[in-house]
């Protein structure tokens, strides 16, 4: 990172009826992340240890589990959060993705179920990754 450049910490992403907002920390340190499905009354907060990150070449994959229920399907939502620098800004408009994975389960594990285990639904987003003083 160059001098006088820092790097995006919100993202208020959009796409789909989907609405995603992800801080990487907020005023307790902790990092947050918002999905909701429009229509829909439902919105889904994680905070601190519910969200799993992994930084990678390709950017930070940020993981959630939105269902779980045991001996059966397991649904989780992964946000790709590219790498942004702000030089002479405070914000930056982006593209990226998100990805709802289903995890087939059943009570007798994995072998006794037929075709694919893991189904995926890819959610294109648009929307402003900025610094936030948190």
């Amino acid at each position: 990172m160059t001098p006088g450049t820092t790097q995006a910490n919100h993202y208020v992403l959009k796409g789909h009826q989907t609405e995603i907002t992800y801080d990487e920390t907020t005023f307790d340190g902790q990092p947050q992340l918002t999905y909701q499905v429009f229509p829909g009354p439902t919105t889904h907060t994680f905070r601190g240890d519910q969200i799993s990150s992994q930084v990678s070449h390709i950017g930070t994959q940020i993981t959630v589990t939105l269902k779980a229920v045991p001996d059966a399907d397991t649904t989780s939502l992964t946000l790709f959060v590219p790498t942004v620098n702000l030089t002479g800004t405070t914000a930056q408009h982006i593209h990226t993705i998100a990805i709802v994975t289903i995890v087939r389960g059943s009570i007798g594990g994995p072998s006794l179920i037929h075709g694919a285990i893991q189904s995926y639904h890819v959610i294109k987003l648009e929307g402003k990754a900025e610094f936030v003083v948190s």
